[in-house]
């Protein structure tokens, strides 16, 4: 298995973003399919009464096999 942590941050205009923990999870196997899970549960996490996908900007893996 392996942890997958989910780490976001804001864009400012005249200062640095600050970055956020948002979700970690143990994984029994990764794939695709469950860094999706994990992308859907952690927007979950973020906007609960739906996700504002067009917020989302970027969403970056180091996934290689």
């Amino acid at each position: 298995g392996s942890v997958a942590n989910v780490v976001m941050g804001t864009i400012e205009t005249n200062s640095p973003g600050q970055t956020f923990l948002l979700a970690s999870d143990f994984l029994e196997a990764v794939n695709h399919s469950q860094i999706c899970k994990l992308f859907d549960k952690s927007m979950h996490l973020l906007w609960p009464n739906g996700i504002q996908h067009e917020s989302v900007l970027l969403f970056l893996t180091d996934l290689t096999f």
